[in-house]
């Protein structure tokens, strides 16, 4: 039984540009991480780093440079878990196999890969039961890694611990398609965003992309453009952009197409507990199909803010979305806010249309940003500062009637 988990590095066109890293589990020999797990009973994980297509480029890394990630227990509040690591049964199969420590530390080798084994062992003399809380495993940057700054962690679908001796059972996706869950921290939140993925079952729509990431992060200082406000994302993916304004206090509907909606429904699942807001008053965002171009059936009429990230990519969808728009932002006191990294040499096109109802200016808001960026090598990746850069976020607004 074994896993494997990759590092995603989003790209941008034939430049290249570093922006924010990101681990996943995927499969491997057809097989998840297990969903229930006896134990003292060790089973595999596989690491590794790569691009968006799955290779892995030498320069990704300085020369001599160690990456190191750090492997931990999830949802183990009572800390009544730990984990304990070896190496692969057979090293031979992997070569050099990168190595994990005691306590969990991974050291990827020179092709950005780690086979490990881990098991879960009581932490004291408490005795595990069928009946345990869910636990997961995550992996994320180590303290000492360099590349802490721009790595997110990845999640593990939970999996139960069983007594010693139990069965081991293989993971499972469901109808969703569904194998890890992005973690994201976002300023103003306690708690990380969790998000599941489903490239496999969803192609572009179930995963996640560079610009929702920086469409939060502007989001995040300006907070009262979202409270108590009526806010519509189109195109939502995961549904990390409405989300996030659900949790700053925005009554939030999430639309994409029909067949990304249980996706969109899980995410928020993952993300509210209906009790809890139920009984703190707090109205849940809810997600709609709405297909560009239709009329817009089962969302809020006039909104007051539309969010929408990484949705000029397609020129055969430009009309349609622009259609949307007009029918959703019908006065100008409907705030437009659109992050937008340039993929398509045809984008213009989008703008003319665009200008033809709308307003549509970029903001300068990297210019009071705070950042702390990280010198790169002669040749590396670009800082922080100029990978958001690449990235635009622009306000629209509605045309007043002449």
């Amino acid at each position: 039984m074994s896993g494997t988990i990759r590092c995603l590095i989003f790209r941008n066109g034939h430049l290249h540009y570093f922006f924010f890293f990101a681990l996943f589990f995927l499969f491997r020999r057809r097989c998840l991480l297990p969903s229930q797990v006896p134990l003292e009973q060790f089973f595999d994980v596989n690491v590794n780093i790569g691009n968006e297509f799955g290779l892995f480029r030498r320069d990704y890394v300085k020369n001599g440079e160690k990456i190191y990630l750090q492997c931990s227990l999830r949802n183990n509040n009572e800390k009544k878990f730990k984990l304990k690591f070896q190496e692969p049964l057979d090293p031979s199969d992997v070569g050099d196999a990168g190595s994990a420590d005691a306590n969990g530390k991974l050291t990827l080798n020179d092709r950005g890969k780690a086979s490990f084994r881990v098991a879960v062992v009581t932490a004291d003399a408490s005795k595990p039961s069928n009946h345990s809380k869910p636990l997961a495993l995550q992996v994320r940057a180590h303290e000492s890694s360099t590349a802490t700054w721009n790595l997110f962690p990845v999640v593990s679908l939970p999996f139960t611990v069983v007594p010693p001796g139990g069965k081991l059972n293989e993971g499972i996706t469901g109808d969703l398609g569904v194998h890890c869950c992005r973690a994201v921290s976002m300023p103003g939140l306690q708690h990380e965003i969790l998000l599941a993925e489903s490239p496999g079952n969803l192609g572009i729509g179930g995963k996640l992309w560079d610009s929702c990431l920086v469409l939060t992060r502007y989001l995040a200082a300006r907070r009262e453009v979202l409270n108590e406000k009526q806010v519509v994302e189109l195109g939502s993916g995961l549904g990390l952009v409405g989300i996030f304004c659900s949790l700053l206090g925005a009554r939030v509907t999430l639309t994409d197409m029909e067949e990304v909606i249980p996706l969109l429904d899980y995410n928020i699942r993952l993300n509210f507990d209906e009790a809890d807001s139920s009984a703190k008053g707090t109205v849940l965002p809810v997600a709609r199909a709405h297909l560009w171009g239709d009329p817009p059936r089962d969302l809020p009429l006039q909104p007051d803010v539309i969010v929408l990230s990484d949705v000029v990519y397609d020129p055969e969808g430009y009309a349609p979305l622009v259609s949307s728009l007009e029918a959703l932002a019908t006065a100008p006191q409907t705030l437009v806010l659109m992050a937008h990294r340039s993929r398509n040499p045809m984008e213009h096109q989008f703008f003319e249309l665009l200008s033809q109802s709308f307003s549509c200016e970029q903001i300068d808001w990297l210019s009071t940003e705070k950042i702390a960026p990280k010198a790169s090598a002669a040749g590396g990746p670009p800082s922080t500062e100029q990978a958001l850069q690449d990235v635009k976020i622009f306000e629209i607004r509605r045309l007043a009637a002449q």
